[in-house]
């Protein structure tokens, strides 16, 4: 065991973070925006781009954690570490079934001739259930994004070290 997580572990984890606000803001503002916008196809083949690119990372990620070595445990009461456990299984959970439901979604509209050019304006998919549950799996991560940061600095209030683990560079 080691003090912190590699870093192939730490580049995948802020890459990944880094995505999911990316993607988060590019779907809010893309469907913010009129089906004919001139911004909303780029705005689209970028999402769908990146949304793909996540699900790669994520799949990436978790084998890179369960081929490589991990830190020791934090010291955490039971009902604790089973809080950790449940935000993480709902993010890694939430965020397939949000390529899932994104795949899907595709599949089953024109959405891929509108990504090619072929359609001029974004289909309407608000009626797809695949395009519903898109939609709530993106405040479903966005909740256990906040649970997972605000666990991190509570746990880094009251005990340390936590940030360290996760961080590239901790000053040595």
């Amino acid at each position: 065991m080691t003090a912190r997580w590699s870093n192939t572990s730490m580049l995948l984890h802020w890459a990944g973070a880094a995505m999911v606000v990316g993607l988060v803001v590019a779907g809010f503002v893309m469907t913010g925006l009129a089906p004919d916008a001139p911004g909303r196809a780029w705005l689209s083949r970028a999402h769908t781009a990146g949304g793909l690119t996540l699900m790669a990372l994520t799949v990436t990620r978790l084998v890179v954690r369960l081929r490589g070595q991990t830190p020791a445990p934090l010291p955490l009461t039971p009902w604790h570490r089973l809080g950790v456990t449940l935000v993480h299984g709902v993010l890694y959970g939430s965020l397939f079934g949000l390529g899932a439901s994104g795949v899907l979604t595709a599949v089953g509209s024109t959405w891929p001739g509108y990504l090619r050019g072929a359609i001029g304006a974004a289909p309407q998919l608000e009626h797809l259930a695949s395009r519903q549950l898109h939609e709530a799996l993106v405040f479903v991560v966005l909740t256990a994004v906040v649970l997972h940061v605000a666990g991190v600095f509570i746990h880094q209030y009251r005990q340390g070290a936590t940030l360290r683990r996760m961080v590239p560079l901790d000053g040595r």
